[in-house]
């Protein structure tokens, strides 16, 4: 019976959420706001009874070398966002993989990252992660009307609540926490995009920060694109010159693994990310150690 209940629970959550989204996307931010801050509310306050395990923390610790840019507290709500990230969202192994208790935390820690300062920090429509132990070719993602190429991939977000993660991509991001690749933090930047209905490089926002947003968007991703047509280096990848979904998600690897640099060479974007995601990265010491996943 409590096993029911917490399902019940959890899709009410869910689909409230989705609804909060929709009426913050339809202009009604009032109502939007008041009834994600009581699902936001009621979901971390189902999750507090339950203890974390301290191997959790440990593989944190061990794994997460980007978390050691955190206050305090900062790495205190990390941990109980991971918590709830665990509890919400299934991760199923894929050709053959065995997904292990610290494949799931290196995995959510590094999403819940970005999570850490947000006012509402979750993503309300993932359901689940698909780990292969390497490069993968994405099968046609559900409801899609079109044949995709078998191009190897390292990750992918669809729109039904899956994410898709190379292992081993994974485990470099990890070992590499300074080099403005990380596969984890960028399909998940994805998912916060999409968030809004839209995956367009407009995560939810305060509705003050929207149009501040907008314009740095429209500009960077403009300078990225002339950039990358002659081939000109950066510090964003030019993947990012795709669209600004991926300008967005490339621009977030950045904005956490090499703060310092994007700060340096595109001071207008490093701070409109820091009013995005409520974090100073630059400001904090840098990181000096690798992790070991």
């Amino acid at each position: 019976m409590l096993g029911l209940l917490r399902l019940l629970f959890d899709r009410l959550v869910h689909f409230g959420a989705v609804a909060g989204i929709t009426l913050a996307t339809a202009g009604f931010t009032g109502l939007a706001t008041r009834v994600l801050r009581f699902l936001t509310s009621a979901r971390e306050w189902s999750s507090a009874s339950t203890p974390l395990p301290a191997s959790w923390g440990e593989v944190i610790t061990r794994n997460i070398p980007l978390a050691d840019r955190l206050t305090p507290a900062e790495g205190a709500r990390l941990e109980s966002l991971v918590g709830v990230f665990l509890r919400d969202v299934r991760f199923e192994g894929c050709a053959g993989l065995r997904v292990t208790e610290e494949m799931r935390v290196t995995i959510a820690a590094q999403a819940c990252l970005l999570l850490v300062n947000l006012r509402f920090p979750w993503y309300p429509k993932l359901r689940r992660v698909l780990l292969y132990p390497d490069t993968f070719v994405p099968k046609t993602a559900p409801g899609a009307t079109t044949q995709r190429d078998e191009v190897p991939l390292l990750g992918e977000a669809w729109s039904n609540g899956s994410v898709v993660l190379s292992w081993s991509s994974v485990q470099q991001g990890v070992n590499n926490p300074c080099d403005g690749h990380n596969v984890v933090l960028h399909e998940f930047a994805h998912v916060l995009d999409s968030s809004t209905g839209d995956t367009d490089g407009v995560p939810p926002l305060e509705t003050g920060d929207v149009a501040t947003w907008a314009y740095v968007l429209h500009k960077h991703y403009s300078h990225l694109l002339r950039l990358a047509r002659r081939d000109r280096p950066t510090t964003l990848d030019h993947y990012g010159a795709t669209n600004k979904a991926e300008f967005f998600a490339v621009a977030t690897e950045s904005f956490f693994e090499q703060p310092e640099k994007l700060k340096g060479e595109e001071p207008e974007l490093y701070d409109a990310l820091t009013r995005v995601y409520h974090q100073d990265p630059a400001a904090q010491p840098p990181v000096v150690r690798y992790g070991a996943a």
